[in-house]
């Protein structure tokens, strides 16, 4: 679905959004670096610096050369609707359907493997299992495969906007300590982390990679 919504939103153009700049635009990702010290744990903050560093080597070359376009930019389980298939309604595990995106205040100008590596971020941050990751990439690729290009930097993108939530929930909680859903990437989002780093890039890739062109034969 979010493939599909890119394609459909191809040749869109309007100068508000074409001229938006804001931190969690992922363009801006080495910004959170200014907010790196409200993480107090060594290791937490360690792993994002090597999560930007890994950006700022791969990603920052490359991207004024990544196909772009306009975006949603916060493709996630909260602004996704679903409907159960007609038949499946009362079934333990119903077939969901997606029948709409809300919440377009992130739209902007930028590389369609930002968006990818928002959605897939968001699912390994409710489960922190990469195989399922690889299918929400597969089913993306089923409408719009990746180019090398792309591929070269979905790991560092999917590790960047981690660094992204985890870093500003950390720090907009420290503003406002009364409220938990400024933490809620955290409560696997580190442990997402961690794994996507420890397991590395060449690993993540094939598993990924394999999936989308199994999926690609069917």
């Amino acid at each position: 679905y979010l493939a599909e919504m890119q394609q459909q939103l191809q040749g869109f153009s309007n100068d508000a959004v074409s001229s938006r700049q804001f931190i969690w635009m992922m363009s801006q990702t080495l910004e959170v670096r200014k907010f790196v010290h409200v993480i107090t744990d060594p290791e937490k903050s360690s792993n994002v610096s090597t999560a930007l560093d890994n950006w700022q080597e791969i990603v920052v070359p490359l991207m004024d050369t990544l196909p772009k376009g306009s975006v949603h930019g916060d493709f996630n389980e909260q602004n996704i609707l679903v409907t159960a298939a007609e038949g499946t309604e009362n079934q333990p595990q119903p077939t969901y359907t997606v029948t709409g995106v809300i919440d377009f205040g992130d739209v902007s100008v930028s590389c369609y493997v930002f968006d990818l590596s928002i959605a897939v971020m968001a699912m390994l941050t409710m489960v922190n299992r990469t195989d399922l990751a690889a299918s929400v990439i597969a089913g993306y690729c089923s409408r719009r495969p990746l180019l090398q290009e792309e591929w070269d930097v979905l790991w560092e993108c999917v590790c960047g906007r981690l660094c992204v939530s985890l870093v500003m929930g950390a720090y907009s909680h420290s503003k406002d300590p009364g409220n938990s859903y400024l933490l809620t990437t955290s409560k696997v989002g580190w442990t997402a982390l961690q794994s996507l780093l420890k397991e590395g890039k060449n690993s993540i890739l094939q598993q990924w990679r394999t999936r989308a062109e199994a999926q690609a034969q069917e």
